[in-house]
């Protein structure tokens, strides 16, 4: 455990209910699959979409990010974890560990179109897109608020609340913080991590990577839900197309000013 890692404090207050992800599809049915492939014919960038925990009516998890992906030269493959495993899995049809979970996933990417890898996900996906980054030999990650450990020790010595019920049922996750793999390996591209100001864990999480070779955090004005407030002012569309043609992405007046 890292003793060095700050508490964060919050602001206490009526607890809303949290909001769907992002650009959230419509809700999938029981049986629908795991996976959802989109291919753009001659693209050479395929993106990896990771949902977050976010659940809509029915208790479904939708995937996220399909329309603002819409019209980027890039094939997606787009997955979800609705057993809210932060893809340890088991995960129907990708596999029953977080090891099975990659190799599947690099192989669907490859069904898609191959080329360049960009992993995407927000919250729990967001974990995962950083977690997968070194097996997968991503180009880039770009990370909306996503957890950076789930070892429950070191949430508790934070005070760090929110996921503990759900972590607490999982049977000895493979994977419980991408500090490690990362250090040794980060993306040639470079991570970009987006997190809301409003969250102090969230900041928390990021910077426990910002030491890292490539790694940028950038603070914005929103809550948990950081994709949804760029989505909200205009700006997730383009922060998605710079982030898959390997420009530098600025926030511009959405960056918290004491940036």
């Amino acid at each position: 455990m890292d003793e060095k890692l700050p508490v964060a404090r919050l602001v206490r207050g009526a607890r809303r209910p949290e909001a769907p992800p992002a650009e959230a599809s419509a809700t999938p049915g029981p049986d629908e699959p795991n996976v959802r492939i989109v291919r753009a014919p001659g693209a050479t960038r395929t993106i990896v979409a990771f949902a977050g925990l976010g659940q809509l009516v029915g208790g479904m998890t939708p995937f996220n990010f399909m329309n603002s992906l819409a019209g980027i030269e890039a094939n997606v493959v787009f997955v979800r974890d609705p057993r809210r495993t932060w893809y340890n899995g088991p995960i129907a049809g990708l596999g029953r560990s977080a090891s099975e979970i990659a190799e599947r996933i690099g192989a669907l990417a490859g069904e898609a179109g191959g080329g360049s890898l960009y992993l995407l996900g927000t919250s729990s996906g967001g974990f995962a897109a950083l977690a997968f980054a070194a097996p997968l030999a991503a180009r880039r990650v770009l990370a909306f608020a996503p957890q950076t450990t789930i070892d429950t020790s070191v949430l508790r010595a934070i005070g760090e609340t929110r996921w503990l019920k759900m972590l607490d049922r999982l049977r000895r996750p493979d994977i419980v913080d991408v500090l490690p793999a990362l250090e040794a390996a980060p993306p040639a591209g470079g991570c970009e991590i987006i997190v809301g100001r409003r969250v102090p864990h969230d900041v928390v999480y990021a910077n426990r990577l910002a030491h890292i070779a490539g790694v940028t955090v950038h603070l914005v004005r929103g809550g948990h839900n950081t994709a949804m407030h760029l989505r909200d002012r205009g700006a997730l569309s383009t922060v998605l197309r710079d982030f898959v043609e390997d420009a530098p992405i600025d926030l511009g007046e959405l960056r918290y000013p004491s940036e």
